[in-house]
């Protein structure tokens, strides 16, 4: 019983909630760079995918070092193309989805410095007309390349398999979709022989999820958005984290439109346990608005959840421009650290890699000049679950953190 009291004192001692998220410049990118996509490598580097002259663009970046380099890529002339997805293997080749605005979409091999290696070009002769511009692309279990798209305006959902050379086109298999209005948003969450995506089907929000080469759609009970537009975050204590931007009618007589942005926490069985608007403040039924927009989010194990964009506020006819970073706590879903910025930049996309987590920016509108930063953050205490083993004993004790109630599981009888 002292060991379990000891680790209850760790847990609800203390936490702190006040101190604002730092942030440090790893290095600036000067050229045009529009950003769809960005991750790290298994060492820890940042790769960038987007769009820049017209042309798909890619760029690497050392976390201590800054810009390692950046180059576009041709495409048929007078077209114009988009890296979509990326992934990279245990070797550091890089693989992306690249699709061209006239002809074709692809996957592209490069090498761990932006070389061109390969290409599987066409995809089965489909033209931008008839695959979506999505794309969720990754390394498999068994060491093969898998693409996974939409097609025929959202009808259809089509996954690709590929050999990691992007000679062969191993398998494609194509599974029907009724009544889709809207689906593929990233993040996909994706594990061996499974993936989960959003949808809405017969206009009921869910998801779809593959597996076993079946597809179901499994609607959310308990709780409806606002609008269609959501995302879904990584499973955390046995429990999906699910955001919308909410597209809202607020004002005088509800004249304009603004964002409300929502969490709801879901069980496995999808349905909703609670949830929570994290900016309190943002409509106002009046001409002062405050309007976030959340345009990245990730759960980060240590840190919780941490989510970006930009921030409209004041009146309709001059708003204040603002980015901002804000750290939520995943239990009661509330901002407990930020950071805003009154410019005219916003926060465009979050990557992790262990304890750090980074951050891209770009002015609004098209004009050159991107940033990467690091991200300063607080961390949660007590995130994880806990389990303790002692001479045959095992404990475990969840939500943590909490904000009132908590579960203790033993396979052994608990008598106090």
């Amino acid at each position: 019983m002292r060991r379990l009291f000891i680790i209850l004192m760790v847990l609800f001692g203390s936490k702190n909630i006040s101190a604002q998220i730092g942030i440090d410049t790893v290095s600036q990118y000067s050229g045009t760079f529009v950003p769809s996509v960005m991750l790290t490598d298994s060492s820890g580097n940042i790769l960038v995918g987007g769009n820049g002259s017209d042309l798909p663009v890619m760029a690497k970046f050392n976390p201590d070092s800054g810009l390692s380099w950046a180059y576009s890529y041709a495409i048929a002339e007078g077209d114009e193309g988009q890296v979509f997805a990326m992934t990279v293997d245990s070797l550091g080749n890089i693989y992306s989805y690249i699709h061209s605005q006239f002809t074709n979409h692809w996957v592209q091999k490069f090498s761990s410095e932006g070389a061109p290696i390969n290409i599987y070009d066409s995809l089965l002769g489909e033209t931008f007309i008839s695959i979506q511009p999505f794309g969720h692309i990754e390394v498999s279990a068994d060491n093969y390349i898998q693409l996974f798209t939409e097609k025929s305006a959202g009808q259809e959902v089509v996954i690709y398999t590929f050999d990691t050379s992007l000679s062969t086109l191993i398998d494609s298999v194509t599974y029907q979709i009724q009544s889709a209005v809207s689906c593929c948003y990233e993040p996909v969450l994706s594990s061996p022989g499974e993936l989960i995506f959003n949808g809405v089907e017969n206009d009921v929000q869910g998801v779809y999820q593959i597996e076993n080469n079946q597809i179901d759609h499994h609607p959310f009970i308990g709780h409806q958005f606002d609008d269609i537009d959501y995302s879904i975050l990584p499973k955390w204590n046995n429990q999906y984290f699910v955001y919308s931007n909410n597209d809202v009618l607020t004002g005088e007589n509800d004249t304009f439109s603004v964002y409300n942005p929502e969490f709801v926490v879901f069980d496995t069985n999808w349905v909703a346990l609670k949830s929570n608007q994290p900016f309190y403040d943002t409509v106002n039924n009046g001409n002062s608005i405050v309007r976030p927009i959340i345009r990245d989010a990730l759960l980060h194990p240590e840190y919780g959840i941490i989510i970006c964009g930009e921030y409209y506020s004041g009146t309709s006819v001059n708003p204040v421009l603002a980015q901002f970073i804000a750290q939520l706590d995943p239990t009661s879903l509330k901002i407990i650290n930020s950071f805003v910025q009154e410019n005219n930049r916003f926060f465009t996309h979050l990557t992790q890699f262990e304890d750090q987590v980074y951050a891209l920016d770009r002015p609004r509108g098209y004009p050159s000049g991107m940033n990467l930063l690091k991200l300063n953050l607080d961390k949660v205490v007590g995130l994880a679950e806990i389990s303790t083993k002692s001479k045959g004993f095992q404990v475990n004790i969840y939500p943590n953190p909490t904000t009132g109630s908590i579960q203790i599981e033993s396979e052994t009888a608990i008598e106090k």
